[in-house]
């Protein structure tokens, strides 16, 4: 099921921390990703250095330029730093978000 959403998408599953790890199966979401300034590590992930917040937030608002979808979770989720940046007003694109309830079912929602 993942790769169906990965064939047509992009998923952030880490940006809280030192680094942005995204994933994908698109090459021309690929291509995007490369001129953000990621590379493709060693686990199939594109990986970017988060330098400070600002970087960061640059970083995530080029992600919901392409409309990546951010993953939602526990302790500082993709989702969860989206949220905290909206409560700061430092976020104010609309971005998309997805859950998955196992490995088959998922929703994915715009947080407006």
């Amino acid at each position: 099921m993942i790769d169906n959403i990965l064939k047509d998408n992009s998923v952030v599953t880490d940006i809280a921390g030192d680094y942005t790890l995204v994933k994908t199966k698109n090459p021309t979401i690929a291509f995007q990703l490369v001129k953000f300034g990621f590379k493709l590590n060693e686990h199939d992930s594109f990986e970017k250095n988060n330098l400070d917040q600002e970087d960061r937030l640059k970083t995530i608002k080029n992600l919901i330029s392409i409309n990546s979808i951010f993953s939602a979770g526990r302790d500082w989720s993709p989702e969860e730093l989206l949220d905290f940046y909206r409560e700061q007003k430092l976020l104010n694109e609309p971005y998309r978000v997805i859950s998955w309830k196992d490995r088959n079912n998922y929703q994915i929602r715009v947080v407006e």
